[in-house]
């Protein structure tokens, strides 16, 4: 038996159809006889219904899909895939737009490997809104999972697969992290085991020592450079000597003795954040006349005639602000994001080909 289903001509034109000028058609079973100037599909028929569904649903019933307990994942990204293929934008993007809501963290209402799959369909289907908040919401998750119950190797895989290298660097300092807090010492040894052999393949477990060797030298050198820099003046800038000198003071053996010599859990980001937050003690005090005697900076009184709020004392748990000037901040910042930027190459080497 063989059924013929028809989507009507004007539901098409009002989705911005690439085949708004063709009746859609469905067909199952057996060769049939198709209407005249129909178009017929060769998708899944659980898309189709989906289709269906998004076309002739009353508003309140498509509205509750916004609702967690409501929300069929399936469909949705059915209708994700024949949207997009056959560019039926308005449903596409409310497709998306439902998407983006259940997987946008915090409140993220999908499982993990929901997530995946999502993330999967984002990138072959190169919806870059989509590819972002899913990527965000699987790292949130992990970072989430201090026991290690998601499988790093699966996730590292999955971006291997779709070509997001910088992903792939990010998940790799994730456990390279969280490895360095949970090394255990063999007993009677001098030796240590790393958990992280248990949670990947023999290959990423590779990768990974790779990326340490690479990071830790990374951070044997940064300090070294980073006296060498010269930062650069922005044009708002007014004392540019102060700017420079704070930078120096910021990366002095003097100052990075008060710190870790080394990233604790080679955490780099971690320790140039506690750089951007932390003001150095030699900067804490200033010469007074030419004798070598000291005095602790004192604030500038409050002139202005209206009073601070309260709110803008600092609290007890308030975060750490930036103490730099802006061309040592912007300084930093760079440097962040080049590190940011280049992550996965610690671990998987440079992508750019040898001349």
């Amino acid at each position: 038996m063989s059924i013929v289903a028809q989507i009507h001509h004007f539901q098409l034109e009002r989705s911005s159809s690439s085949l708004a000028d063709n009746p859609l058609v469905l067909v199952g079973g057996q060769q049939v006889r198709k209407p005249v100037g129909s178009h017929v599909l060769q998708d899944k028929v659980e898309e189709f219904r989906a289709l269906c569904w998004a076309l002739y649903a009353p508003p309140q019933e498509t509205a509750l899909q916004y609702n967690p307990a409501n929300f069929k994942l399936d469909r949705i990204m059915d209708l994700f895939l024949i949207s997009h293929k056959y560019r039926l934008e308005s449903l596409q993007t409310f497709a998306t737009q439902l998407l983006v809501h259940h997987c946008s963290p915090p409140y993220t209402t999908c499982r993990t490997p929901e997530l995946e799959k999502i993330l999967r369909l984002a990138v072959l289907n190169k919806a870059l809104p989509l590819i972002k908040v899913a990527e965000e919401a699987l790292l949130r998750r992990i970072e989430e999972d201090p026991l290690g119950s998601i499988s790093m190797a699966r996730l590292i895989t999955l971006a291997e697969e779709l070509g997001m290298r910088k992903l792939q660097g990010k998940l790799y300092y994730h456990e390279l992290v969280r490895d360095e807090a949970s090394t255990l010492k063999i007993p009677s040894s001098t030796a240590y085991n790393f958990p992280c052999a248990e949670n990947l393949t023999e290959k990423q477990t590779s990768v990974l020592f790779k990326g340490y060797r690479s990071l830790l030298r990374y951070w044997r050198h940064l300090p070294g450079e980073a006296r060498e820099k010269k930062v650069s003046k922005l044009t708002s800038c007014k004392n540019h000597q102060i700017c420079q000198r704070e930078w120096d003071s910021a990366w002095s053996v003097e100052t990075l003795k008060d710190r870790d010599s080394f990233p604790p859990n080679l955490d780099i980001l971690a320790s140039l954040e506690k750089i951007r937050t932390s003001r150095p003690n030699s900067l804490n005090q200033t010469p007074l006349f030419s004798f070598g005697i000291t005095r602790a900076i004192t604030p500038a009184p409050n002139t202005s005639a209206t009073p601070v709020p309260i709110s803008t004392f600092p609290l007890p748990n308030a975060q750490p602000q930036p103490w730099m000037q802006p061309c040592g901040e912007k300084e930093l910042n760079d440097l962040v994001k080049r590190l940011q930027d280049t992550l996965a190459d610690h671990f998987l080497g440079s992508h750019v080909p040898s001349a």
